[in-house]
This record gives structure tokens, C-alpha cells and sequence, in this order.
């Protein structure tokens, strides 16, 4: 199986242009969160590309997993008591082939394999109305995991706290409770981003116990996204990326490949 991980994309055409080529070449497209940048302008404009892409995109047959960062201002930003209610433009983003927001879903890689993913909701406040939710659509998928037997890949924006992938110019953030989610779940492999530099200014991995934590980071002024291939046949995450006009790539074992 492989994955391609790569977030804070904050709307650059060239980059979604890039990244709707590379859709036939894996079984799974994670993008965790910032789709949109409030700071261009024109975010209905930006809303509508994006919804568009993904409706481009899910014509290509491979399943794509997105979960809302800051940028998005979706109706989990302030997470009051009844958030669920009404209609957000995220909501044109649900298709059987995509998996989003508060989601999970199952799918099979090429090899006939099962996989399971799951989106968590940005949440500035981090309310009780978001943990809620939070911790009953990981306990369903908790034991989803363990009926299919299967890895069990988690989406959030903001990384796990006290991680290399949370590493900043001011020390570790990220988030204590994803932090301790990743503890009390124990799934596979979690995918942020949020944190520009953390694979610049440490690196675009940690481990939580066994949990396999990614951050691809963002260069803004590069040709292409940031990213991190996972193949689970060779067992292996590769970070790639642009800095000053120079392509780079560095290689981790995250798992024993598979026979």
C-alpha cells in the first residue's frame, strides 16, 4: 500500500494541480488540513476551487482523506453545543470516495487489503462539545479496527504534543489531547501538519509508542507541496521536499515491510 501525505496546502492552484496528477499513483491521499488561506482573500473563490478539485478528484477512483485546519473556518472553528446542526461549505466535500470531518471509513489498497481512516475536526476552543465528538467517533473507530483486523490511519491538523512533529522556533507545541487520544487508542499512523517548519527545525517524524506520527511541514515559495510517501511494502516514509530552488528527500523505517 502506498500513501501520500501532504497538508497546508492553503490553496495554490499549482499545487492541487500537482497533487491531481499524482491521485492513480497511490492508494490513499491524506490531507491534514489548511486546504484554504485566509489570508489571500476571496474565500468563497477559494471554497468553490476546492470543492471543485475534489469533485475533479474522486473521478481519478482513489480514495482522499481531508480533515479542516485553521484556514477552513468550518463549523467545528468554535465548536459551540450544536455545532452539528445547519449547513457548512465542507459538506460538498462528502462523497463515498472521501472521507472528511468527523468520518470514518474503511477502503481496500490495490493489493486487496484492508484500511481504515478517520478525520478529527480543527477545533480552536477545544469545547466539550469537540471532545465529545471527538472521543465517540475514535472509540467507533477503535473498534472497527479490530474487527477488520487492519491499520487504522488518524487525520489532524494539529499535531500530537511533546513530538518532534510539534517543534517550533519557540520549543514543542501541538496538542495534548491528540497526545493523549494516540495513548488510549493506540492507531497506526497519525498525519498533521499546522507546524510549517517542524520537519526543518527537527524532523517530519516521532513515535508515540507504536503510533507512527507524521508532520510534511510547508514551503511556501517551493514548486511543489511538501510531502511524505509511506509503502508498506518496503516499509519505509519519505519526506520530500523544496527548499531555495534544491529538491531534497530523507528516508525512515516506520514499520517492518510486508511480506
Amino acid at each position: 500500500m502506498k500513501i501520500l501525505v501532504l497538508g497546508d496546502l492553503h490553496s495554490r492552484p499549482k499545487w492541487f494541480s500537482w497533487l491531481y496528477w499524482k491521485i492513480p499513483e497511490f492508494d490513499l491521499i491524506a490531507i491534514p488540513g489548511d486546504m484554504l488561506d485566509i489570508f489571500q482573500g476571496n474565500f468563497d473563490g477559494q471554497k468553490q476551487f476546492v470543492v471543485k478539485w475534489f469533485e475533479m478528484a474522486r473521478e481519478r477512483g482513489k480514495p482522499l482523506a481531508w480533515c479542516s485546519g485553521n484556514h477552513e473556518v468550518t463549523r467545528w472553528s468554535r465548536a459551540e453545543p450544536d455545532v452539528e446542526k445547519g449547513f457548512c461549505w465542507t459538506d460538498w466535500l462528502r462523497f463515498d470516495s472521501i472521507v472528511g470531518d468527523l468520518e470514518t471509513k474503511a477502503y481496500t489498497s490495490a493489493e486487496g487489503k484492508p484500511f481504515l481512516v478517520t478525520c478529527l475536526p480543527h477545533c480552536e476552543l477545544q469545547t466539550d462539545a469537540w471532545v465529545g465528538a471527538v472521543e465517540r467517533v475514535l472509540a467507533h473507530a477503535s473498534r472497527e479496527r479490530l474487527r477488520l483486523g487492519c491499520p487504522w490511519m488518524i487525520l489532524s491538523h494539529e499535531p500530537p504534543s511533546w513530538t518532534a512533529v510539534a517543534t517550533t522556533g519557540n520549543g514543542l507545541q501541538g496538542s495534548d489531547f491528540l497526545r493523549q487520544w494516540i495513548l488510549d487508542f493506540d492507531p497506526d499512523f497519525v498525519f498533521s501538519g499546522h507546524l510549517h517548519q517542524s520537519p526543518f527545525l527537527s524532523r517530519f517524524w516521532d513515535r508515540i509508542g507504536r503510533t507512527f506520527c507524521i508532520n510534511p511541514g510547508h514551503v511556501s515559495n517551493a514548486s511543489f507541496p511538501t510531502h511524505v510517501v509511506i509503502d508498506t511494502g518496503t516499509g519505509k516514509a519519505v519526506f520530500h521536499y523544496e527548499k531555495e530552488g534544491v529538491a531534497g528527500s530523507e528516508a525512515v523505517d516506520c514499520f517492518p515491510p510486508e511480506a
